[in-house]
């Protein structure tokens, strides 16, 4: 059996992909696996069962990643080709079976949108990571042994999307404070390498002695590996959040002004996010609707969200 997946370019989306995926490879076990999807979200599936070949592809000018990509796959026959990037080009590979997925419905969960597709009524395909023997060993070099940590993710591409330095730190100090619900927590900083400058603005701010810096020093699935040994995760709307998500700790999302969290929040049981929209703040020139996140706000949800964790509760979200 011979399956070909079709995924993001982007980290976010293709870990959400991930569940459909996973769903088609219980539907046929022991398949062989091609994925193609961007460079970036690539390492997600070198650790997946029957993972044959990861194809990784980077976005250029008219669209001729694709055309590479296609030539790359042609002359191979597909038992299941499942295209969740639309890519008409990729309609003249040979496949016995074929789904295609479509565009973010906006009214609803990207994951309810596969739900959709693979016609599952009732049971959405939450993300699943693979991980393998060597990348939880890293993650325990990464992040030894020796009590509790909070990881972060301060840090993505658009400026709005950003909560100020100063205001992470506080939430972080107040966490790990003696009277906080994380006492003496080491905080573990995640980021890619070109996030390295803003990063430093939040480590900068963190006592030295509770700072793990991992920023730059992961690919997507070393960093879910040492996210999976946190206690507390909280950051920014990016691919960050959904892998934090996807290793089911407890998430917390912040969203500015272009957050869709009725798309895109963090998925699963032990999550919770503060959004915040204005319509009048959208120019990169004028301050950002995050700007209207308070530091007890979040601090409140993150504590909420640890408690109803620990109590089972329904899901927890901030304030629209």
């Amino acid at each position: 059996m011979r399956l070909l997946f079709i995924t993001s370019n982007q980290l976010g989306d293709a870990i959400l992909s991930t569940g459909v995926l996973a769903h088609y490879l219980c539907e046929y076990p022991g398949a062989d696996v091609t994925v193609v999807c961007g460079k970036v979200p690539a390492p997600l599936f070198r650790a997946m069962p029957g993972i044959a070949e990861i194809i990784p592809v980077e976005k250029q000018k008219y669209a001729t990643h694709w055309l590479e990509a296609f030539g790359h796959l042609f002359g191979r026959r597909w038992d299941l080709m499942v295209d969740l990037r639309l890519v008409a080009l990729m309609k003249l590979l040979p496949a016995k079976r074929r789904v295609f997925g479509k565009e973010a419905s906006r009214t609803k969960h990207r994951l309810e949108d596969f739900a959709d597709l693979l016609d599952t009524p009732g049971h959405v395909p939450s993300p699943t990571i693979w991980l393998d023997r060597e990348v939880v060993e890293k993650a325990r070099t990464l992040i030894p042994d020796g009590g509790p940590v909070i990881g972060v993710g301060p840090v993505t591409g658009p400026l709005r999307k950003i909560w100020r330095p100063e205001r992470y730190a506080a939430v972080l100090g107040a966490l790990i404070a003696y009277s906080g619900i994380a006492p003496g927590a080491r905080i573990a900083v995640f980021g890619a390498p070109n996030e390295r400058e803003r990063a430093e603005d939040v480590i900068k701010l963190l006592s030295s002695d509770h700072v793990i810096d991992l920023v730059g020093a992961t690919d997507p699935l070393e960093a879910a590996a040492a996210l999976g040994r946190c206690s507390l995760y909280l950051g920014a709307d990016s691919g960050l959040m959904h892998l934090a998500a996807a290793m089911d700790i407890p998430t917390v999302g912040l969203f500015g002004e272009d957050g869709v969290p009725q798309v895109y929040r963090p998925w699963g049981a032990k999550t919770a996010y503060v959004h915040r929209r204005n319509p009048d703040l959208v120019a990169d020139d004028k301050p950002s609707a995050m700007d209207s996140i308070s530091v007890d706000e979040v601090l409140k949800v993150c504590e909420t969200l640890l408690q109803r964790v620990g109590s089972s509760e329904s899901d927890v979200a901030g304030p629209a």
